[in-house]
């Protein structure tokens, strides 16, 4: 296994977060596979120096541990869920948080 280390910095660590918290809850119920739901987005502290999130679980096997079987069939079933699909879906991007 290709074991592959990148630093990204704090702000861009919290944007990310920040855009996956404002997006995911719209986006989840409209997708055609569960997906885990942001419930909490915390800030750095001096207990936790870095930002964080808390989502919903997601019951199944975790997918990097998943054998790959299905994977054409599953494309195929969910055709046009790229971002232009998803936007039209959304309609106007939520409020950033």
């Amino acid at each position: 296994m290709t074991h592959i280390e990148i630093e990204i910095s704090a702000e861009l660590v919290r944007e990310l977060l920040r855009k996956e918290h404002a997006w995911l809850p719209a986006l989840a119920p409209r997708l055609p596979l569960p997906v885990p739901v942001p419930q909490r987005l915390g800030e750095p502290s001096a207990r936790f120096p870095r930002p964080w999130i808390v989502t919903t679980w997601v019951p199944g096997e975790p997918a990097d541990q998943a054998p790959v079987t299905r994977a054409a069939e599953d494309a195929a079933a969910a055709p046009g869920w790229t971002g232009p699909a998803l936007l039209a879906a959304c309609g106007r991007p939520p409020a950033q948080v």
